[in-house]
């Protein structure tokens, strides 16, 4: 067997060799895991990766963030500004057209010139005429001299009018007419407007001729002219500002008027017709002027009117048929006119709230109050027939209004015994029947009217006993005039503890006897007024009531029972205006009362038996001063029948509340009730 020694040789070296470089290898693998990194030296290398990374990120944006403010903030300002340009090419295009658009349609608008608006109001439109425009005197000539000299830069006249220059003619003709009245009025002037309310201000537009004010009762108005945002005046409101002359006519081009008060003014002359146009009035005041003529038809026509004013002025005539049509009326003011006739034109005026006809001569052939003129005014709430001329009886129907807070039907020629029902009544608040020629008793039933503050019955016929349902039961009484019932029967001054509301009080010329209460300044601490005059009062004079601060007027003449000395308390009185002690047996002096604080009230009026070689009261400061001997001659019979008559009739104006005092003096005869 031959062995081959070499191969094997071979092999064994090859295999050493192959194992020499695996172990190498291994030793290399060995070296390269030793030199890697650990997982926990991973982790910690990659989160300081992480945070170098947001480090630099944050650097980064900090960077960027101001260069994107400011291309941001560049383009806007760009935007913007390519915007504006926009719009304003877009203006002038507008503005250029609209002016083209003008000159081609209305060639005939220029600058204000006398010539363009004399020919605009004469010629073309019959605003004025001719004649009224050449007289340096007229209020249309002052107008146009006004708009020309000073309100030129501000006028345009349409010449002629045309649809294309409705506005222009419009704004013109509005300015026209507002200063046509300042001047009809005397606005430049004469006695010249109390104020001017910012009327015929050349820097503002008409619709900005106005000024705030504050009426009586403290609300705050607009004096002056209103607008519609559109331009156009709907409220002329000038009162109590000393208008003097008369309306002009030119008012009636403002056809869109819904308002005009003109009201406690001085203004003269008749309602202008023209003011017929203002169809769309529904409030018109003109009261307390001193216009005249009638009250014309036309005014039938105005048919929205809710509230019409024509009291005190001096208009005549009667109520036309044409106020059939006035079925919107709410508020009809016609008092202290010459109007007569009867009330049967007011008929359908069923939505009528306050009716006030006093101080006129209605009645006529339908004298009486028995009629159905009235009746279907069931809301009712203020009514004023006084000092007119009906007669008859006073219907029940009146105390069934269920609204009715006011009724005065005072000095009429009304008569017969008071009609008042059983039922009861807490709405009327103010019934005046005074001066009538009523008769019979006063029903108890008066006191089913529970809420009454105000009762005047004075100057009638009344008969028997003042009624203590009266005096017991109508606690919220605040005035009580039965006076000058001369019919009825003699008793005490009744006991009036109870009225503790009691401000005014007269029992004058009623057959009052006895002595006066001394329990007034308790019962009745709000007396103001207390008029004893002219009964047969005895005794003396109650101390007490010097205790009352609030008594301005204590008439106690024509009581020869009275005896004794004014009290020092009463002559202290600091609110003591008036006291008539005449024709009584009081004597002393009335020095104190002569000599009061300057604190007090001025004495308007002392009388006293004063006058003769024997005065009973020595008074420095009496103005009427009578004699109280047995042989009076006919000067102290004048001087002792002077009567003061308190002002007892509140109107509407001033909500029937009472305002203040005022004393007539009247001088009677022994017919009137008068003792010689």
């Amino acid at each position: 067997m031959i062995i081959n020694n070499d191969n094997d040789d071979d092999e064994a070296q090859q295999q050493e060799q192959q194992e020499q470089q695996e172990q190498q290898e291994e030793e290399e693998e060995e070296q390269v895991h030793d030199q890697l990194p650990s997982v926990e030296e991973v982790r910690t290398h990659a989160a300081s990766l992480t945070a170098s990374a947001d480090r630099a990120n944050r650097v980064s944006r900090r960077r960027l963030q101001p260069r994107r403010r400011r291309q941001i903030i560049k383009w806007l300002f760009y935007t913007g500004l390519v915007l504006l340009i926009v719009a304003i090419i877009i203006l002038i295009v507008g503005l250029t057209r609209s002016n083209i658009t003008t000159n081609s349609n209305t060639n005939n608008i220029s600058k204000l010139d006398r010539n363009d608006v004399e020919l605009f109001l004469a010629e073309h439109n019959n605003y004025a005429t001719r004649d009224e425009l050449a007289d340096d005197a007229s209020p249309q000539y002052q107008a146009v001299s006004w708009l020309v000299n000073q309100d030129g830069p501000r006028g345009r006249v349409p010449v002629p009018a045309t649809t294309t220059l409705a506005t222009y003619h419009t704004a013109f003709l509005q300015r026209y007419a507002l200063v046509v009245l300042y001047y009809a009025t005397q606005g430049n002037g004469g006695g010249g407007w109390s104020r001017t309310w910012n009327m015929l201000s050349p820097t503002h537009h008409t619709c900005d001729w106005w000024r705030g004010g504050t009426t009586d009762d403290g609300r705050l108005f607009r004096f002056g002219v209103s607008c519609t945002e559109g331009g156009i005046v709907t409220k002329v409101h000038i009162p109590q500002t000393n208008l003097v002359g008369t309306i002009p006519r030119e008012l009636g081009y403002l056809t869109n008027l819904a308002f005009l008060a003109l009201s406690h003014n001085a203004l003269t002359g008749t309602i202008p017709d023209d003011l017929k146009f203002l169809t769309n009035l529904d409030y018109l005041a003109l009261h307390v002027n001193q216009l005249s003529g009638y009250v014309e038809p036309w005014l039938g026509g105005l048919t929205n009117l809710r509230v019409l004013g024509l009291g005190d002025n001096a208009l005549e005539g009667s109520i036309p048929e044409a106020f059939l049509q006035l079925d919107k009326m709410v508020t009809l003011a016609l008092d202290n006119n010459g109007l007569e006739g009867d009330l049967k034109h007011l008929k359908k005026m069923t939505r009528m709230e306050r009716l006030y006809l006093n101080g006129n001569d209605f009645g006529g052939d339908d004298s009486t109050l028995a009629t159905d003129h009235l009746l279907d005014m069931r809301d009712l709430e203020e009514l004023d027939i006084s000092g007119n001329s009906f007669e008859g009886a006073l219907p029940n129907s009146f105390f069934l209004y269920p609204k009715l807070r006011i009724l005065d039907f005072s000095d009429n020629s009304l008569s017969g015994a008071l009609p008042l029902s059983q039922y009861a009544n807490s709405v009327l608040t103010y019934l005046a029947l005074d001066f009538n020629d009523f008769s019979g008793p006063i029903l108890e039933s008066m006191a089913n009217l529970s809420n009454l503050t105000h009762l005047d019955l004075a100057g009638n016929d009344f008969t028997g006993f003042i009624p203590t349902a009266i005096t017991t039961k109508m606690t919220n009484l605040q005035y009580l005039f039965l006076s000058d019932n001369p019919t009825l029967s003699a008793a005490t001054i009744p006991d009036l503890s109870a009225l503790k509301l009691l401000k005014d009080v007269s029992l004058k010329n009623t057959k009052r006897t006895g002595t006066i209460p001394d329990t007034y300044p308790q019962s009745n601490p709000n007396l103001v007024l207390l008029d004893l005059d002219n009964n047969d009062l005895t005794g003396t004079i109650p101390r007490a009531l010097g205790g009352n601060p609030r008594l301005q007027y204590l008439l106690l003449n024509r009581n020869e029972g009275l005896t004794g000395q004014v009290p020092t308390e009463i002559q202290l009185l600091p609110s003591l205006k008036i006291l008539l002690l005449g024709r009584t047996s009081i004597d002393g002096n009335l020095n104190t009362l002569c000599n009061r604080p300057s604190t007090s009230s001025k004495l308007e009026s002392v009388s006293a038996d004063c006058d003769g070689t024997a005065p009973e009261v020595f008074c420095d400061c009496c103005d009427i001063c009578c004699q109280d001997d047995t042989d009076k001659d006919e000067v102290d019979r004048t001087c002792r029948r002077t009567v003061f008559y308190g002002d007892i009739d509140p109107v509407w104006e001033h909500s029937f509340a009472r305002r203040d005092y005022e004393f007539k003096r009247e001088t009677i005869t022994e017919d009137d009730g008068g003792n010689s």
